[in-house]
C-alpha cells in the first residue's frame, strides 16, 4: 500500500515539476519576444530639420506618399516609394543607413516604418505629422514643376524648385484631406523665390536617339540588381542606388550619364542625379518615365 502511494506521490511530483517547466518556458519564450521586437522612432519635424542641416547625407528620406503628392512638395533629396510598393521594393533601400520616413499626415509613414523594420531594418525614424507638420514649422519643400505646367514640352527638361513654406502658402492641413491641387503647386512655383535646383530628365526618345548615333555615353540602372537581371536597357550598366555613393568612382565622369530606374513613380533616378552631381558630375539626366517609357517606344532591353 505504501508503495502504491509512493508512486503516485511521485508521479504527482513529476507532472507538478512538468507543468511548471512549461509555464516558465512560454513565460520567457514571451518575453524574449517582447524584448526583441523592435519599433519605429518617432522623430519630430523639428529634429528632422536638424539633421538636414549637418547629416543629411547620412540618411536616407524616404517620402511613402503617390507620385501626383511627391510633385506636388516633397523634403529636399528624397526618395519616392508608395507606401503600397514597399513590400515589393524595399530591396532598393540601405539597411545598415537610418531612414526617416514620412507620407502627408503621419498613418501611412507609420505603416511604412513597421513594414521595414519586419524586414530587417533597424534604424527607421516616423516623422510624426507628416510633410502638413514640416510645412506647418515653416520648412522648405521641393516642387516638382513638371507636374504643375502643361505648358512644358516633351523635350523640355523637367526641373525642381525648392520653395519656402511661406511662399506656398500652404498652411497644415487636416490628416488625409483637402490635398493640394496642381493649380496650386503652379502658384507655388511661379511665386516660390528661394534657391532653385534643377534635375535635367531626358525622353526615351532622345536616349534613342543618342544610343542610334553612337555617342559615347553612360546608361546607368539605378533600381536593384535582381530588377537589372530580369530586364534592362540594351547596354546598361548596374550600380543599385543604395550603392552609389560609395561607387561613383566607378563612373566616368567626362562622359554624359543617363540615370534610369523603374517608371514616373521611381524617385530613384533623380536622386541619382542629385548625388552626382554633387560628386563633381557635369553632365548628368534621368531618363523620364524610367525603363517603362523605354519599353512602351519599344526601345531594346535584354
Amino acid at each position: 500500500m505504501n508503495r502504491a502511494k509512493n508512486t503516485f506521490l511521485l508521479k504527482i511530483i513529476a507532472l507538478s515539476c512538468l507543468a511548471i517547466f512549461i509555464t516558465v518556458t512560454l513565460f520567457l519564450a514571451g518575453c524574449s519576444e517582447v524584448l526583441a521586437k523592435k519599433e519605429p522612432t518617432k522623430i519630430s519635424p523639428e529634429k528632422v530639420a536638424e539633421i538636414f542641416k549637418t547629416q543629411k547625407d547620412s540618411y536616407i528620406i524616404l517620402d511613402v506618399r503617390t507620385k501626383e503628392e511627391f510633385d506636388l512638395g516633397h523634403l529636399d533629396s528624397a526618395l519616392l516609394i508608395p507606401v503600397d510598393e514597399l513590400e515589393t521594393r524595399y530591396s532598393e533601400l540601405i539597411k545598415d543607413k537610418p531612414i526617416i520616413v514620412y507620407c502627408r499626415s503621419g498613418s501611412r509613414s507609420a505603416k511604412a516604418a513597421v513594414l521595414l523594420i519586419s524586414k530587417g531594418f533597424s534604424q527607421v525614424y516616423d516623422m510624426t505629422g507628416g510633410i502638413n507638420a514640416w510645412t506647418g514649422k515653416g520648412y522648405p519643400v521641393i516642387v516638382e514643376s513638371a507636374s504643375t505646367a502643361s505648358a512644358t514640352s516633351a523635350n523640355s527638361p523637367s526641373s525642381s524648385i525648392t520653395v519656402s513654406a511661406e511662399a506656398s502658402n500652404a498652411p497644415p492641413q487636416e490628416p488625409d484631406e483637402n490635398v493640394t491641387t496642381a493649380a496650386d503647386a503652379a502658384t507655388t512655383t511661379a511665386t516660390g523665390n528661394t534657391d532653385i535646383s534643377e534635375v535635367r530628365h531626358i525622353t526615351a526618345d532622345e536616349l534613342n536617339a543618342k544610343v542610334t548615333k553612337g555617342e559615347d555615353i553612360i546608361i546607368l540602372d539605378v533600381r536593384s540588381e535582381d530588377s537589372y537581371m530580369v530586364k534592362h536597357i540594351k547596354g546598361a550598366i548596374n550600380i543599385p542606388y543604395r550603392d552609389l555613393e560609395g561607387r561613383t568612382g566607378e563612373l566616368d565622369s567626362s562622359k554624359e550619364i543617363i540615370i534610369y530606374c523603374s517608371n514616373y513613380d521611381c524617385g530613384l533616378s533623380s536622386n541619382a542625379v542629385t548625388l552626382l552631381e554633387k560628386s563633381g558630375f557635369k553632365n548628368v539626366s534621368a531618363l523620364e518615365g524610367g525603363i517603362e517609357s523605354w519599353q512602351t517606344k519599344g526601345y531594346p532591353v535584354e
